[in-house]
């Protein structure tokens, strides 16, 4: 049936209160595990459909009001103090709060499911997203200069050794690494790899005629060996 034709003043309220919550979690999920979409398309269909439908029943919107702060205490946990257990437990009277006095006029949520949503997000915080923002904060994180180093580029302005390359589309300032046996200058144009950074300003390297270098030194030894056999 479409949206549109839906009486949402005929949804059990149960429903609205479970799809509200639902979307509440899946948002506190997705900041958590930001990226997926997933989180994020449930997220805003639970907040859009419960609002809609709040708005169709005769509602306690300063209950709605308080729905949201016990679920952003549990949000804010993890950053404030990760492990702080009261401040959950808070978080879950005020939910259960909210779930008792989110209508009016003889209109009511279940308190076997108020219960129920208070019991599953506790235990879902507690188990599974506060271990896995843990995880998270111990994972190493790559900063751009990682990220830079390694990477090809093209010289930009003549490397003398100072100069401009092009790296993943963008301008940077570049020196040649004193500590490579290679040329002193590199043309515009030529291929460059990163092998360090110094501030805003790279250190690169020459690849073709690095290699070209080493190749010709190689070539020299060579021919002394086999000067000194001869």
């Amino acid at each position: 049936m479409p949206l549109s034709g839906l009486d949402l003043g005929a949804i059990d309220p149960d429903i609205i209160y479970l799809v509200l919550v639902v979307g509440l979690w899946a948002t506190i999920t997705a900041v958590y595990v930001s990226g997926t979409l997933i989180l994020e398309g449930l997220a805003f269909f639970g907040l859009a459909f419960g609002l809609m439908a709040l708005a169709a029943m005769p509602t306690n919107w300063l209950a709605v009001l308080l729905l949201m702060v016990g679920t952003a205490l549990f949000l804010v946990t993890p950053f404030v103090q990760r492990h702080n257990i009261w401040l959950s437990a808070a978080g879950v009277m005020v939910q259960a709060l909210a779930g008792l006095f989110l209508f009016r006029e003889g209109v009511s949520v279940s308190p076997v499911i108020i219960l129920l949503t208070l019991a599953i997000p506790f235990a879902y915080n507690q188990v599974v997203l506060v271990p896995l923002l843990d995880r998270i904060s111990r994972q190493p994180s790559a900063n751009r200069d990682d990220l830079l180093i390694g990477q090809r580029g093209r010289v930009a302005m003549t490397l003398d050794p100072v100069g401009t390359v092009q790296v993943n589309g963008e301008l940077w300032t570049a020196v040649l690494d004193d500590s490579d046996d290679g040329p002193r200058e590199l043309e515009s144009g030529e291929p460059i790899v990163v092998v360090d950074r110094a501030g805003l300003q790279l250190i690169v390297e020459g690849i073709k005629r690095k290699r070209q270098t080493r190749e010709n030194g190689y070539h020299e030894d060579a021919g002394e060996a086999k000067s000194a056999n001869g």
